[in-house]
């Protein structure tokens, strides 16, 4: 059974397909699926190709895979799924905050390897009101999948993360690093590497970085007394002297030339 529903761009969720029971063929998507696409086993199995990851998917197991992600799926005998895909407004902001990367592999309970089923009558209706309850629909799918990936966590150990973010900074910090940076050495988003980060730090890892290099900054003046305040600022990766110096008196009630007066680093 397969239902293609009405899109509502304005709802945070909104979905576009829904189906369980389907008999699953073969599907090859080079340039990937232009929404989010949640695919599980009811029976039989199917192998998924995702970039070099092969994954067989048995009954009670599912993939949850971003837009525009290459992909590849057939069966493997009699195969037969259960799927949604979904967009809406804030679609991208909650799937990257509860699944950072481009696709999950979950493996399901009975509540929800059924949820579809049993909420696919909520989608035969298109008004507004419908509408509205089907995003909803689609929020606590989301967050039950989040829930059972946290049971048995199949992604990067976060402590492992965090210790590679810390090590690039401390490497790199006299390099421009933003944000796009950060994403790319841990390759999630940055708002589940701050959310993580946090928990470690109780700050943003731009945060650290901006701590780090103040830090450097102190020794710098102190072991080398001769540079003036803005070769400091260049050598631990301020780009701007003044906004060396407003974040130096932020972090410490005090400027950078009365730091170096009270260490006796002023001729």
């Amino acid at each position: 059974m397969r239902l293609i529903t009405r899109l509502n761009s304005s709802l945070p969720l909104s979905g576009e397909t829904i189906g369980y029971h389907w008999h699953q063929s073969s599907v090859k998507r080079p340039q990937g699926y232009p929404f989010y696409h949640w695919l599980q086993t009811e029976t039989g199995m199917g192998k998924v190709l995702i970039g070099q990851d092969h994954f067989v998917l048995k009954p009670q197991e599912g993939l949850l895979i971003s837009p525009f992600v290459a992909h590849s799926y057939y069966p493997d005998g009699n195969w037969q799924t259960a799927f949604l895909t979904f967009s809406g407004a804030l679609a991208s902001e909650i799937v990257n905050y509860l699944f950072p990367q481009k696709y999950s592999y979950l493996k399901l309970d009975h509540q929800v390897a059924y949820y579809l089923q049993h909420h696919y009558v909520d989608f035969q209706k298109d008004d507004d009101t419908t509408t509205a309850l089907q995003s909803a629909i689609i929020y606590h799918f989301l967050v039950l999948l989040h829930q059972r990936s946290l049971n048995k966590m199949t992604t990067f150990p976060q402590k492992a993360i965090v210790q590679l973010l810390v090590e690039y900074l401390r490497s790199h910090y006299t390099q421009k690093i933003t944000n796009n940076t950060i994403q790319e050495v841990t390759k999630f988003s940055i708002a589940y590497t701050n959310k993580i980060f946090k928990n470690y730090y109780q700050m943003t890892p731009l945060q650290y970085l901006t701590d780090f290099r103040l830090r450097k900054a102190k020794e710098l003046m102190i072991s080398s007394p001769q540079l003036q305040i803005q070769e400091i600022a260049e050598s631990v990766g301020f780009e701007d002297v003044s906004h060396f110096i407003k974040l130096f008196r932020e972090h410490n009630q005090i400027t950078p030339y009365q730091f170096k007066k009270s260490h006796n680093c002023i001729d």
